[in-house]
């Protein structure tokens, strides 16, 4: 193998995850999305009233992500339990988390792993300020796909509406 073969094919990988993303053809990481898009707002001049990435209304109710962290204190074992439409628990870390994170649980509690700090960023206040955000198992992959993509879930969140009592 020559040190010219292997780059034609990191070349070629380049070319498949600009045509089909980097987590395949038909399944789009938000986390991908959002670090694409604040990378080109970062590059705007904001004017008055411009939403950027920290304006947390600015996010999707219902998205797909994949799961981070899920090869770490046999979680891979929980992962292999988990089948499409599976229900999940998301937990977001306590107020006041230097990098919040929002942890994925099974039904049973065993963790899962995490979402990805993209993800996190903007999803923990926003469930901190009483966002209900309901996880499903969208796909479980085999042994032999990379961890990080290994699973993917399905994100649907509603914001709370608190009444006054009259």
């Amino acid at each position: 193998m020559t040190a010219r073969g292997g780059q034609e094919r990191r070349e070629r990988g380049d070319e498949e995850e600009a045509k089909h993303g980097r987590y395949g053809e038909g399944v789009v990481s938000i986390a991908a999305k959002v670090s694409r898009d604040h990378g080109a707002r970062e590059r705007e001049r904001p004017e008055e009233g411009h939403r950027t990435l920290a304006d947390i209304t600015h996010h999707p109710t219902s998205f797909s992500t994949a799961v981070h962290g899920t090869v770490f204190a046999r979680r891979s074992d929980v992962v292999r339990r988990l089948a499409a439409g599976d229900r999940l628990l998301l937990v977001p870390d306590p107020p006041g988390a230097e990098v919040p994170a929002v942890w994925v649980h099974a039904v049973g509690g065993d963790v899962v792993g995490h979402l990805p700090v993209q993800v996190a960023a903007w999803l923990a206040p926003r469930m901190l300020t009483g966002t209900r955000c309901r996880a499903r198992v969208e796909h479980v992959g085999t042994d032999d796909v990379a961890s990080w993509n290994r699973l993917i879930i399905t994100v649907e969140c509603s914001d709370v509406v608190q009444s006054t009592a009259d």
